[in-house]
C-alpha cells in the first residue's frame, strides 16, 4: 500500500431543514465557535451530538456489501475532532520522529523534492502508531492517556476520559457528513470533488499540505482524499447489521481496523462518506493518516487548551 466554510447559524438552519440530525441545528448553533487549540497548536472542533443515517442508501450504484444496510445511529455526546489530519511536523513534535513516505528522507521524497512536507498529513503509520501518538500526545499534556496499550493488544479503560484517542467509525462518518444525506459532504457529484479533496484526479501521486481545500460544513479539511484516515474500529463486513443504535464502536474482535476517507490514490468511488476499507492494524502504507478526536471535559476543554 502505498477556504470557505459555512458558517454555525447557517449550518443551523440546513440541518434543521434536513431533518434526522435530533439536537444538532440547536445544538451547533449554542456551540458557535467552539473550537480548542492544543499545546503544540493542534485545532480541533466541537461536534455536537445528534443522530443520522450511517451507510449506504439502498440507490448507492457502487455501494459494497459492508456499506449496508443504512441504519440509524446516534452520538449522545459532543466530542472535539481535529480540524486537520495531524500533521508531519506535529507528529514529529511529538513523537520525535516523521515516518512518512512523501518526505525528505522517505521513501517517496523525489515527488517531494524541494518542498517542505511539514504541513503535509503523516502517513505510512500503523494503527497501534496512532494509538501511541494519541496516548504520548495526552501525557504531554498531562491527561491520562486515553488506551491501554499491551504489546499487541489495546484497550479503552473508560470512553469518559479525556485523554486524545481516534474517533469511532461511527463519530468520523458522522462528522464527515455534517447533516447531508448524499453520497459526499459536497453533493452527489464528483466533478466537483477536485475542489474539496486530494484525490487519483488531482493530487499527482502524493500528499500535499492540509487545509488547501474547501472544508466540509463544520469546518473539517481533508475529511475526503489526501490520506486516510484511521479509526477505532475493527472491521466486520456484517457489523451492520446488527450493530447498536447509540454510540457504536465496532465489534469485540475483528482481522483488521477501519480507514476512512479515501486517499490521493483513490477514485471518486473510494471518497464517498460511506466507503469503508480496513488494513492489518500493524500494517503501514504511504495513504494511511489519521486525525485525533477527544471527549468534551465537563466545565471546559481540559489541560493544554486554549
Amino acid at each position: 500500500m502505498r477556504g470557505h466554510s459555512v458558517g454555525w447559524s447557517v449550518l443551523a438552519v440546513v440541518l434543521a431543514a434536513l431533518g434526522g440530525t435530533t439536537g444538532w441545528a440547536q445544538e451547533t448553533a449554542a456551540a458557535k465557535d467552539k473550537t480548542i487549540t492544543n499545546s503544540i497548536g493542534m485545532k480541533l472542533v466541537l461536534i455536537p451530538a445528534g443522530e443520522f443515517q450511517m451507510g449506504a442508501s439502498e440507490n448507492d450504484p457502487v455501494a459494497m456489501v459492508g456499506e449496508k444496510p443504512q441504519h440509524r445511529v446516534r452520538i449522545t455526546r459532543p466530542f472535539y475532532l481535529g480540524t486537520y489530519e495531524v500533521t508531519q511536523a506535529q507528529y514529529l513534535a511529538v513523537m520525535g520522529t516523521n515516518p512518512s513516505w512523501y518526505s525528505a528522507k522517505g521513501g517517496g521524497s523525489k515527488e517531494v523534492a524541494g518542498q517542505s512536507t511539514d504541513q503535509h498529513p503523516v502517513e505510512y503509520l500503523s494503527w497501534y502508531d496512532a494509538l501511541k501518538f494519541c496516548n504520548t500526545l495526552s501525557e504531554k499534556e498531562g491527561l491520562k492517556p486515553f488506551y491501554a496499550i499491551a504489546g499487541d493488544a489495546a484497550r479503552v479503560p473508560d470512553w469518559s476520559g479525556p485523554g486524545y484517542r481516534l474517533p469511532t467509525e461511527a463519530e468520523w462518518e458522522y462528522a464527515c457528513r455534517a447533516g447531508t444525506r448524499t453520497l459526499f459532504p459536497s453533493g452527489d457529484d464528483p466533478a466537483v470533488l477536485g475542489e474539496y479533496a486530494w484525490y487519483r484526479d488531482n493530487a499527482q501521486n502524493m500528499t500535499h499540505p492540509v487545509g488547501l481545500k474547501r472544508p466540509n460544513a463544520l469546518g473539517l479539511y481533508d475529511m475526503l482524499g489526501n490520506a486516510s484516515e484511521w479509526c477505532w474500529d475493527g472491521y466486520d463486513q456484517f457489523y451492520y447489521a446488527n450493530t447498536p443504535v447509540d454510540d457504536p464502536r465496532g465489534p469485540a474482535s475483528a482481522g483488521g481496523r477501519v480507514f476512512r476517507g479515501g486517499s490521493w490514490l483513490n477514485d471518486a468511488r473510494i471518497l464517498r462518506s460511506a466507503c469503508r476499507n480496513r488494513f492489518a492494524s500493524q500494517g503501514q502504507g504511504s495513504i494511511l493518516g489519521f486525525r485525533i478526536a477527544r471527549g468534551r471535559a465537563p466545565g471546559g476543554a481540559g489541560a493544554g487548551d486554549r
